[in-house]
Formats: structure tokens, sequence, C-alpha cells
């Protein structure tokens, strides 16, 4: 190979080392302004609850419950399997958003253990009470522009117009009645309701 070839390789390769070292061209680009509007984020938000009412209904041998009747001291109701407590109350309900779905139910904490016990310790009949109860209430929600079954609801009265209504809210509290038995671990149970809340979450 001769000298100008040779060169002219020499000269490739150091061009080669260059870019690679530069890092990389800017290419051609341009902007344009496009007027995408405006965003507003909706509202969902629960006023406070009036001071509602219990009532209570005994499921028959039939398995269909029988009339409920108002229960005016819940804290000296003897409850027992087969019992259904429903609680109602009223509540302020502001929501808007044009795909608004939200869950309602009852707050942790809602259904606790009474301390019982002289030294104000909770008692296993407590606690069994307070587990079997909540896993067996259920919340409804109706009013002007909420439609749904439990526990989703849709909240919308018009494209983009929300909601500012008081809702009816329904708590159901069931004493389930199940295999002969099943619920003896909760016999003299007590649970405390003072903290009852409700939440309605979005979907």
């Amino acid at each position: 190979m001769n000298k100008l070839v040779k060169g002219a390789i020499a000269g490739a390769a150091g061009i080669a080392l260059l870019l690679g070292g530069a890092g990389t061209f800017a290419l051609w680009n341009s902007s344009a302004n496009v007027n995408g509007g405006t965003i507003v984020a909706g509202n969902l938000h629960l006023g406070t609850a009036t001071t509602g009412s219990w009532t209570v209904a005994h499921i028959g041998t039939n398995g269909t419950y029988g009339t409920a009747v108002t229960v005016t001291d819940l804290s000296k109701f003897k409850a027992s399997p087969g019992d259904q407590l429903t609680y109602t109350s009223e509540v302020p309900v502001t929501a808007t958003g044009d795909n608004l779905v939200a869950a309602v139910s009852l707050s942790p904490g809602s259904i606790v253990a009474t301390p019982t016990s002289a030294t104000h310790t909770k008692v296993p009949a407590d606690d069994e009470l307070a587990r079997f109860l909540t896993a067996n209430t259920t919340v409804s929600m109706t009013g002007s522009g909420i439609t749904g079954t439990a526990p989703n609801y849709v909240l919308t009265a018009g494209s983009g117009a929300g909601i500012s209504t008081t809702a009816t809210v329904t708590a159901t509290i069931t004493f389930a009645s199940g295999a002969a038995g099943a619920e003896n671990t909760a016999m003299l149970g007590s649970v405390d309701l003072s903290g009852m809340s409700l939440t309605v979450t979005q979907k």
C-alpha cells in the first residue's frame, strides 16, 4: 500500500473518532402553540350527618324478616342471631365529576369491641361480636342524582353540574344465623357504635 492510500485511511479514522466524541448533530425542529383548554378537578365531600334512628327486624322460620320496630335505646337492646339492625341518617353530599363513581362504606373502627370488665379490658366475646357484625354490615345511599346499588354509586346531575343534596344513608348490621352454635363465641359480647362514621371512596 503506497503512502497516499495510507494517508487517506488514517484521515477517515480520525473523522470517525471526532464524530464519536462530539455527540449527535442537532436535527431540525420547530414548535407551535396549541390551545388545549382548561381542566377543572371535581369534588367529593360529605357534610355532618344528622342523628339517625335504629330499627330492628328478626328473621322468621320462613327465612324472611318480620316487621321492623324502632329501637329507642340501643344500649338496652340484646341482639341475638337472626336480628337485622338498621341505622338510618341524613348526610349532605357534594359531588362533581362527569365520570364520578364512589363506594360507600362504614369507616374502619365503626364497630369496635367494648371494654366490659372491671379493669376496662376487652373479653374474647367482645372481639368476636365486633368481628362478626363488621363482616355482616352493608351501607346503602339514596338521593337526588345518586344512582346504583351498594357498594358502588354514580354521583351525577347532568354533564359537569354535579350534585349538592342530602342523601339518606342506611347501615344494615345483620346478626346472621349460620350453623348451629356458630355464634356461641359472641355470646354476651358487647360492641361500641358511638364512633360509627361513613366513608365514600372514588372507584
